[in-house]
């Protein structure tokens, strides 16, 4: 899934891809993404401009998108949009000597040869101190590769289209759908605790294939650091963790502390801040926390780290959970 900067993402990296191609077909032409109606400048030179004019739900996973919340209005899962994007190419140059035409070719061929956005591509137009803006953007880590198709405009489309700047007189256009760009919402669901003794039934089904899940991780050490608060105030703090395998730079993870007593017991999330490289130790701020102590667990693209059940039947807590765990005092 992408943040929210995906659709923005989509529009610079396509916008590159463009560049790329009219750079070496048509020399000294440019792409921009401007308002029609802010090209005055643009018709007397060459180039493309690259204008997002609607966006739609995506039919096919619109219907994905299971309720996120519950009855008593908590969150239950990560709410997700799927978006499909419609864009206006339009093209300028020396009629004289064919330049939009030429432009509009050379557009065509490489979204033909190339109609996805490839991952590596999408990081290089994020890494673009160009679009600095975007540094934040995992759209290269969604699941669904975004796809561009052409969309046939009659002429009573595009009259309509163009009407609708004002007083801008018609250039040479196409128009292109961007599909699909998976928005989900950054809020984190409550964490509950894992079930200790699942029952599995079977029942037959299609053969799906999957893509492997990512590798459960296991928490070889946890422990707090530079706990702030005093009396019965919130505590903030750093939990500090050793995990194995490492952690990815691209991964998402999740610390999920539940406290182990307590008449209402309370549930905790905090997602782990970006890492430069790949680790195998992550220090998490947390913040608002009650002081209590709390089991840990890390999620790490949706797996979890596994509890530790006590298998002592004369033990008070026999068949509890009782770790890993750690303090805030």
């Amino acid at each position: 899934m992408s943040n929210f900067l995906g659709v923005a993402t989509v529009t610079a990296t396509l916008s590159q891809v463009l560049q790329a191609a009219v750079q070496s077909d048509v020399p000294g032409a440019t792409v921009k993404t401007l308002r029609p109606d802010g090209l005055a400048d643009l018709t007397q030179e060459k180039g493309i401009n690259v204008y997002l004019y609607r966006v739609s739900p995506n039919a096919a996973w619109r219907n994905a998108d299971l309720p996120t919340r519950r009855v008593d209005g908590t969150l239950a899962q990560r709410p997700q949009s799927a978006l499909d994007l419609h864009y206006l190419l339009s093209f300028f140059g020396d009629e004289a000597q064919l330049e939009p035409q030429r432009l509009l070719g050379s557009a065509l061929t490489a979204l033909h040869a190339q109609p996805i956005l490839a991952r590596e591509r999408i990081r290089q137009t994020i890494s673009n101190q160009v679009f600095s803006y975007l540094g934040d953007s995992d759209l290269a880590d969604q699941v669904e590769l975004v796809r561009f198709t052409p969309v046939p405009l009659s002429l009573e489309e595009l009259s309509k289209l163009w009407s609708a700047f004002y007083q801008i007189p018609y250039a040479l256009s196409t128009a292109y759908q961007a599909s699909v760009v998976l928005l989900e919402a950054e809020a984190t669901p409550q964490p509950a605790l894992p079930v200790r003794t699942p029952q599995v039934t079977a029942t037959p089904q299609l053969l799906i294939p999957i893509e492997p899940a990512a590798a459960r991780p296991t928490l070889v050490t946890a422990g707090v650091e530079n706990v702030q608060g005093t009396g019965n105030a919130p505590r903030s703090a750093t939990v500090k963790l050793q995990v194995d395998p490492s952690v990815g730079k691209s991964q998402r993870a999740t610390l999920l502390l539940n406290e182990l007593s307590g008449a209402v017991p309370s549930a905790y999330t905090f997602n782990a801040p970006a890492r430069a490289a790949e680790t195998n130790t992550l220090a998490i701020p947390v913040t608002g926390i009650k002081p209590a102590e709390y089991l840990v667990r890390l999620q790490v693209d949706g797996v979890e780290s596994l509890l530790e059940v006590d298998t002592n039947p004369s033990s008070p807590t026999f068949n509890q959970y009782i770790g890993p765990k750690v303090n805030l005092p």
